[in-house]
């Protein structure tokens, strides 16, 4: 088994289905249109000094550990298969490397993509309603009150663990998230009052953040 992921270069934004629906292609070997870009080349350089792939390692032990095929740049795309023993190792470093350079990086497991920060977009997701990139104050509001009827779900998502999402609590109340990174950045409570949860949906969507300093926030942990 493996963890597989695919980096590439985006000039402007794309949804999380955008990039699933390139990547399905790039899995089969289709040529997507994908611009050239000098930060693949780096990135797969780093990547590969960092942990050898099969074609150039030293210690195929440790090469068998790392990768479960040769990482391999097609179609102006990386392709990586990462063992699944190495994941949490290897996947933080691919996001940083993705980062540096300003590429997007898919995770099909998840059928998510993760933005370089200056291009990161909003995306609405949830039990009931259908995802959304960039909604407006209003479509964002229905859908709190649809999903709050429904005891149902709904997340405001700007980035890899940079969210926030209500789900149903207990006796008819809802609990309220919101992630701004690790795990030490990861608030919770819970309210009665849907007109709380309304106010932090639209602020977030305005990009206000009056928000986190009111309301009876604490830290979550698992």
């Amino acid at each position: 088994m493996s963890f597989d992921l695919a980096v590439w270069y985006e000039g402007t934004p794309v949804s999380h289905g955008d990039a699933a629906a390139k990547y399905e292609l790039l899995h089969r070997n289709v040529d997507v249109g994908l611009a050239e870009h000098p930060g693949l080349a780096a990135l797969y350089a780093d990547l590969v000094a960092r942990y050898p792939t099969r074609g150039c390692a030293s210690d195929v032990d440790h090469d068998q550990v790392i990768w479960s095929a040769e990482s391999k740049i097609v179609a102006h795309a990386v392709r990586l298969s990462i063992a699944v023993a190495a994941v949490a190792l290897v996947h933080p470093v691919v996001e940083e490397l993705a980062e540096r350079e300003g590429l997007a990086c898919f995770d099909p497991q998840q059928s998510r993509v993760r933005l370089p920060s200056a291009m990161r977009l909003l995306q609405m997701y949830g039990g009931l309603v259908q995802a959304v990139t960039e909604p407006n104050v209003q479509r964002v509001a229905q859908a709190v009150v649809q999903t709050a009827h429904a005891r149902s779900h709904l997340v405001l998502e700007k980035g890899t663990e940079r969210y926030v999402q209500v789900s149903p609590a207990l006796h008819g109340t809802f609990g309220v998230e919101y992630r701004e990174g690790g795990p030490e950045r990861h608030f919770r409570f819970e309210t009665g009052d849907l007109s709380e949860v309304k106010d932090i949906f639209e602020s977030y969507t305005r990009g206000d953040d009056g928000w986190r300093h009111q309301h009876g926030w604490t830290r979550f942990q698992l």
